[in-house]
């Protein structure tokens, strides 16, 4: 049986900010933005790939990753029967979601009807 946890890992940044040095056990690479996005999702595919599958809903007992500072964008799909949601986070730069036309349109009904009451009235001082 080959062992579950990962051998000792280390990070450092280069002082300009480009480039990651990674000490993964004996073994030492280093990487710049690209290359570690570029990782990154290879990581994701793999985990997509495991079991246990990631479940569907969110239980109120599991802990998830929450990420700060996101930017997001919305654009048709090529294929014009999805609409692109992209999220741009700094740990995993642009991440799209091509969501199916139709429950796009609920998405944007569900938070019109659930948040519109928020948004405080338009006034002259801020038109």
């Amino acid at each position: 049986m080959t062992d579950r946890h990962f051998p000792e890992t280390t990070f450092t940044l280069s002082d300009d900010g480009t480039l990651a040095t990674v000490k993964l056990g004996a073994e030492t690479f280093v990487a710049d933005a690209a290359s570690l996005e570029h990782f990154i999702g290879h990581l994701g595919l793999l985990r997509s790939r495991m079991q246990p599958e990631v479940p569907l809903e969110l239980a109120p007992e599991v802990r998830y990753l929450q990420i700060e500072g996101p930017a997001m964008t919305i654009a048709p799909a090529n294929d014009q029967k999805s609409i692109g949601f992209l999220f741009r986070t700094p740990t995993y730069g642009w991440i799209a979601f091509g969501v199916p036309v139709k429950e796009a349109v609920a998405i944007g009904r569900h938070l019109t009807d659930t948040f519109a009451n928020r948004i405080p009235p338009a006034t002259a001082a801020n038109d």
